[in-house]
């Protein structure tokens, strides 16, 4: 380790440099510098800046990859319903989730909680898999009811756009003398009241429109996802990372997956299933 990265060694105190991983644990993790509290010259340097700059100038930094990263689809996903600390993963050739948490206290609920991590993927996909088929057998986009609504919506526009060139030339005819001032603002109010009509129907049409159009493409967006998980066959981290917030492991052997926002639609929950 190069001590000379060590606030001791340049006098510069820093506040809240490092938190808690996790409610609970004692492991702890380092924060973005961005969120680091500095305090310069708040003790006196064992080494001036001027040494220390030049010697970071020609230090060759260089990070170690990790040599043990364990991948696997429900890495950081999988919590304890009762407790709702994360569940660690043991085991070397067969691996399972249990609740570490409550291992000193038998009392616990949750304590012995154990699930193998083959019966939990297989699980999970199962559920992905149905939600899938479900907006599979969704009826395709309803693209006349789309069009037939954005033609409306152009019509409408086209009849606004005549009931105010309609006013323009009422105000030229009663500047041309064609028109009296009264005989002007009797034919204005009746078009005034029209294009309010109007206006109010093109907002609504509106509306509709682009909530139609959300939806369809939304509709599109979870029937390609659907599609996509049917066709993996198997848990993996891409769909887990799309579409799963947490899963969490009841004792009475039941699991509740937390969608993410977006994920086939909306965020919510599949509640408990057996494993």
């Amino acid at each position: 380790m190069n001590i000379l990265h060590d606030e001791r060694y340049t006098g510069t105190y820093i506040i809240g440099k490092r938190e808690s991983r996790e409610v609970g644990s004692n492991l702890v993790r380092l924060k973005d510098e961005s969120q680091w509290v500095k305090i310069p010259e708040h003790h006196p340097a064992i080494i001036s800046k001027e040494l220390f700059d030049k010697t970071q100038s020609t230090i060759r930094r260089a990070k170690c990859p990790k040599k043990h990263v364990h991948l696997y689809p429900l890495r950081e996903k999988v919590y304890c319903g009762n407790c709702l600390h994360r569940l660690s993963r043991v085991g070397n050739v067969t691996f399972r989730f249990v609740c570490r948490h409550s291992q000193a206290d038998m009392n616990a609920p949750c304590h012995g909680l154990r699930v193998d991590e083959t019966e939990l993927e297989s699980l999970v996909y199962e559920v992905l898999k149905k939600q899938a088929q479900i907006l599979l057998g969704i009826g395709d986009v309803d693209v006349s009811g789309i069009k037939a609504l954005s033609s409306k919506h152009t019509g409408n526009c086209q009849q606004i756009g005549e009931m105010q060139e309609q006013k323009r030339t009422l105000f030229e005819q009663m500047i041309l003398g064609e028109l009296s001032e009264r005989e002007y603002r009797m034919k204005k109010g009746v078009l005034d009241a029209e294009l309010t009509r109007l206006q109010e129907v093109q907002a609504a049409l509106s509306t509709q429109l682009s909530q139609r159009q959300a939806d369809e493409q939304t509709k599109n967006a979870n029937r390609l996802l659907a599609e996509k998980v049917v066709d993996i066959g198997k848990l993996n981290t891409e769909l887990v990372d799309m579409l799963i917030d947490r899963v969490y492991v009841y004792p009475q052997q039941n699991i509740e997956i937390v969608w993410k926002e977006g994920g086939f639609g909306s965020g919510g929950k599949e509640f408990q299933k057996n494993f």
